[in-house]
C-alpha cells in the first residue's frame, strides 16, 4: 500500500497513534458512582440472585467499532492506493487537443474543452497506485518535462488553457525507458492525425455557430465623403439559422438586420455608414444556440470622411489647381505665398514652391520647397535626374508609373530625422526625390516642380494627388492584426485591451510584442503616440467547428470511452463510506445494549 497524501512513513506513524488513542481511551475507566442507602441487605439478595453478565466481549466489539471508524477516517486523509486492488501500474500519456474548436460548447452547457479535462482527470484517478503520467497538448502550454506521479499530473491538467488561435500539432513523444499507453483527447476538427497506438477519445458533438468572416469599411471610390461598410456571415450550423446582424459605432450609431441563411451558407451585406463621423466599428451577429463566440464580432475604422479642405498655396499653377479641383469630396481654397496665414481651418496644405518656415498645423504636400529646417537637412540641385528606386509598398506610390517620369531639373534630400524616402533619384548626386514624415502633422516633400517634369501629363498625376490628400488626412495610429502574436513599432509602450485593461507585453527593441488572444481593439501608449490595433478572426475555417473526423464514429480507430478494472472510484472515498457505515452500527448497537 502506497499513500499520494503524504509519505508512507508519516502514514504509518498517524495510523498507529490514532489506534493508540483510541486504545488508551477505552482502557481509561470511569469513576463509579456511589449511592448511600440505608441497609445492604435487600442489594446483597438482588446481587445473589441476579449474577453480572460478563461484558468483555461487549467492551471489545465497541473498541473494534472505534478503531474502524478511527481508522477509516485517518486512511482516507492519507489517500492510500492499494496495488492489489486497483489498476496495475503503468506510463500513461494524455493529450489534450486545446485547438480553438474544443472552446464549442456542447449541449449540457460545458465546452468541450471542459469535457475533455475532466475526462482526462478521470485517466489519471483510475491509474494503478505508481502509475507515471505525462501530460501534453497541441497547442504547446504544457510543460512536457517527462513522466511525473498522479497529483503533478492533476495540477497541469488544472492549469492548462484551450487556445484562441493558432494551429494545433501532435507534440513529439520522447518515451524514454519503454513503451507508454496513450490517449488522445480530441474534437477532430484542426487535430486529424493520431499516434497509431492511440486511445482516441471523442470530445465532438454537433454545435451551432454563426460567423463574422469579413468585415470592412471603406470610401465609395467615386465619393469619399460617403462610406459602406461591407459584412460578410457564415453560417457553419448543421441547419438553418435566423441571424441578427448588428453595426455599431461609439453610442448612438447602431443598423440591425435580420436574416436567414442556409446551413453552411454565407450572407454578405453592405451597410452605408455616412452617418458614423469616424472611429471604430463594430459588426456582431447573435443567433440562438450560438456556442462559439470567438468569431461572432469583428472591427473595422471609418475615418473622417467629410469633405476636405485644402488651401493650395501657389504663385500660379492653373494644372495643380485644376487637378486638385478635379478630385471628389475636397474643397480647394488658394492663396498667393506672401498671403499665406497659417490656419486650423484647413484640413490639409499644398505648397508649390513654397514653404513656411513653421511647419502648418495640418498635413502638407510640397513640390520644389526651398530651404526650410523642419523639411531636410541638406539639398542638392541635380539635372536630368533618373529614378533609381521606389518604395512599392507605400501608399503613395500605387498607381504612379516612376520609371517613365522625366525631369529637366529636381532637388533630392536628406531628411530631417523622422522622415524618410520613397523615392530616389541620381544625376550625379543620388538622394531621396520623395520624402515623407509620419509625425503628428505628416508632410510629403516632391522634389521637383510641376513645370519641371512631365508629370502633370501621367494618368498616375491625379491618382497621386488623390493618394497624397488622403495619406495625408487619414488616421495615423490603427493598424489591423490577426489574433496572434502583435508587434507594434513604438518605443517603450504599454498595451491596453478596449476595455482599458492591461495587457502582457514583451519589450523588444522595435517596440511592445503581445498577444492578442480574442477579437477587439487594443490600445498601445507611448513616447507621446497613440496607436489603435484592431485583432479579428476572419478566417471561414477557424468557424467551422463541426468539420470532424470524428462525427461518423469510424469504430475502426475510435475508441469507446476508457476504463480500468479497478476501483469504482478513488479508495479514500471508499473509506469515507466504510466510516459512516460503522458509525451507524456503532450508534445501533449501542441504543440496543449491545456494546459499552
Amino acid at each position: 500500500m502506497t499513500f499520494s497524501g503524504v509519505s508512507s512513513p508519516l502514514a504509518y506513524a498517524f495510523l498507529a497513534a490514532v489506534s493508540a488513542v483510541v486504545f488508551l481511551l477505552y482502557r481509561l475507566r470511569p469513576s463509579l458512582p456511589q449511592l448511600v442507602v440505608p441497609s445492604m441487605l435487600l442489594w446483597h439478595r438482588v446481587l445473589v440472585r441476579h449474577k453480572r453478565p460478563a461484558v468483555y466481549w461487549r467492551w471489545l466489539l465497541s473498541l473494534l467499532l472505534a478503531l474502524g471508524i478511527a481508522l477509516s477516517i485517518a486512511l482516507a486523509l492519507t489517500r492510500p492506493e492499494f496495488p492489489g486492488l486497483g489498476a496495475p501500474s503503468k506510463r500513461i500519456v494524455i493529450i489534450l487537443d486545446n485547438s480553438p474548436s474544443m472552446a464549442a460548447r456542447t449541449r449540457d452547457g460545458e465546452s468541450r474543452w471542459q469535457h475533455a479535462i475532466s475526462h482526462a482527470r478521470s485517466i489519471a484517478i483510475a491509474a494503478g497506485a505508481g502509475s507515471q503520467l505525462m501530460v501534453a497538448d497541441t497547442m504547446g502550454f504544457a510543460e512536457v518535462s517527462g513522466f511525473v506521479d498522479k497529483e503533478a499530473a492533476i495540477a497541469i491538467l488544472s492549469r492548462l488553457p484551450a487556445a484562441s488561435f493558432g494551429t494545433p500539432r501532435m507534440p513529439p513523444l520522447l518515451l524514454e525507458g519503454g513503451a507508454a499507453e496513450i490517449h488522445v483527447l480530441t474534437d477532430g476538427v484542426a487535430l486529424t492525425d493520431f499516434p497509431g497506438n492511440a486511445n482516441v477519445h471523442s470530445m465532438f458533438e454537433e454545435a451551432d455557430n454563426v460567423a463574422v468572416t469579413a468585415f470592412e469599411a471603406r470610401p465609395l471610390s467615386q465619393d469619399p465623403t460617403r462610406y459602406q461598410a461591407f459584412v460578410q456571415v457564415f453560417n457553419a450550423s448543421p441547419q438553418k439559422k435566423q441571424v441578427s446582424l448588428a453595426v455599431r459605432g461609439g453610442k448612438k450609431f447602431e443598423l440591425v438586420r435580420e436574416l436567414e441563411i442556409p446551413a453552411g451558407g454565407t450572407a454578405d451585406e453592405t451597410f452605408d455608414v455616412s452617418g458614423f463621423e469616424h472611429g471604430i466599428l463594430r459588426a456582431e451577429v447573435a443567433a440562438q444556440s450560438d456556442s462559439f463566440d470567438a468569431d461572432d464580432a469583428a472591427y473595422s475604422m471609418v475615418e473622417m470622411h467629410q469633405p476636405r479642405r485644402v488651401l493650395l498655396v501657389t504663385p500660379g499653377e492653373t494644372m495643380l489647381e485644376d487637378a486638385i479641383r478635379s478630385l471628389p469630396g475636397v474643397k480647394l481654397a488658394t492663396s498667393t505665398p506672401s498671403a499665406y496665414l497659417a490656419s486650423t481651418a484647413f484640413d490639409s496644405y499644398v505648397f508649390d514652391r513654397f514653404a513656411p518656415t513653421e511647419p502648418p498645423p495640418a498635413g502638407a504636400l510640397l513640390f520644389r520647397a526651398p530651404t526650410t529646417s523642419w523639411l531636410a537637412a541638406t539639398q542638392n540641385i541635380i539635372r536630368n535626374p533618373a529614378i533609381t528606386h521606389w518604395d512599392e509598398g507605400h501608399p503613395l506610390t500605387a498607381g504612379v508609373s516612376w520609371s517613365s517620369l522625366r525631369l529637366r531639373r529636381a532637388i533630392v534630400t536628406h531628411p530631417v530625422a523622422g522622415a524618410f524616402g520613397i523615392v530616389s533619384a541620381k544625376g550625379g548626386v543620388e538622394g531621396n526625390l520623395v520624402s515623407v514624415s509620419d509625425g503628428a502633422a505628416r508632410w510629403i516633400h516632391v522634389g521637383f516642380a510641376l513645370g519641371d517634369s512631365n508629370f502633370q501629363l501621367h494618368p498616375g498625376f491625379v491618382v497621386f494627388l488623390g493618394n497624397a490628400l488622403h495619406w495625408l488626412t487619414s488616421e495615423t495610429g490603427t493598424l489591423t492584426r490577426d489574433l496572434g502574436t502583435v508587434e507594434v513599432p513604438l518605443a517603450d509602450a504599454a498595451v491596453s485591451d478596449q476595455d482599458g485593461n492591461p495587457v502582457v507585453a514583451t519589450r523588444t527593441v522595435a517596440g511592445p510584442s503581445f498577444q492578442a488572444t480574442r477579437p477587439g481593439v487594443y490600445t498601445v501608449t507611448g513616447a507621446g503616440k497613440r496607436l489603435q490595433v484592431i485583432c479579428n478572426v476572419l478566417d471561414p475555417h477557424h468557424a467551422q467547428i463541426n468539420r470532424s473526423r470524428l462525427g461518423n464514429q469510424e469504430t475502426d480507430w475510435v475508441q469507446s470511452d476508457w476504463s480500468s478494472n479497478g476501483w469504482p472510484t478513488e479508495p479514500w472515498i471508499v473509506l469515507l463510506v466504510l466510516g459512516a457505515v460503522l458509525l451507524l452500527a456503532d450508534w445501533a448497537t449501542f441504543s440496543r445494549r449491545i456494546t459499552v
